[in-house]
């Protein structure tokens, strides 16, 4: 991993990171059925809870809010993600960084929805997960090694103020779209059994964490 990435946030006010939700419907514990269409109780909340901070922040965001495992069902959200990300690409060829904004779904021995929680200081957060993709599966995936460094310093980052915020890093033998961009990852906020309220406090974090690495990286490069 190298400064370029960051140290071009200095020199553009062009967009350069892309927060979007190839499964945005996804909801928590306080949402009937733990999913929804709605963009206040889905993942689209909490990707702009995310943009936001980096674009106040001084780091150009944009953030796709549509629904892709809506618009042809579940099966096919990551092709519809894909589509989706070349365009924005297109659009925007500054564009280097993808978030894919999930949450994840763990049940406990009831086979009820689990919380994946922490304490920080009295609140209860969300923990976060990166989970990184490979070229295991046998589709091409030449940088991924590049992605998992990245994102092997931005987990360190995370954990310098609340260590059991961010869960083990998850190394996947799919690919999930990261393939598209040099500093791509898959977040996950919480779990279905998590409150919004759990998951926006982390997702808030997480955007402040992820800020100063790339400043930090910057200044550091230049």
């Amino acid at each position: 991993f190298d400064g370029t990435f960051a140290a071009a946030l200095t020199e553009t006010d062009e967009p350069q990171v892309l927060i979007l939700h190839t499964h945005g419907s996804e909801a928590y514990a306080d949402t009937e059925g733990y999913r929804s269409t709605s963009p206040e109780e889905n993942m689209v909340r909490i990707g702009r809870e995310i943009a936001d901070y980096l674009n106040a922040a001084g780091i150009p965001a944009v953030h796709d809010t549509t629904l892709h495992d809506e618009t042809l069902g579940y099966d096919y959200s990551y092709s519809q993600a894909a589509k989706s990300i070349s365009a924005y690409l297109e659009q925007y060829p500054t564009i280097r960084m993808v978030i894919d904004v999930h949450r994840d779904a763990v049940e406990d021995a009831s086979g009820r929805q689990k919380a994946m929680s922490t304490l920080v200081g009295e609140e209860s957060y969300a923990q976060l997960l990166l989970v990184m993709g490979t070229d295991l599966s046998g589709q091409a995936h030449p940088n991924w090694q590049n992605n998992l460094s990245f994102a092997m310093k931005l987990q360190a980052y995370l954990k310098q103020d609340y260590p059991n915020l961010v869960r083990q890093t998850s190394l996947r033998s799919s690919r999930y779209n990261e393939h598209l961009t040099p500093f791509s990852i898959l977040l996950e906020v919480g779990s279905a059994g998590n409150t919004q309220t759990e998951a926006l406090r982390s997702a808030t974090y997480f955007a402040q964490k992820l800020s100063e690495l790339l400043k930090e990286i910057s200044k550091s490069d230049n």
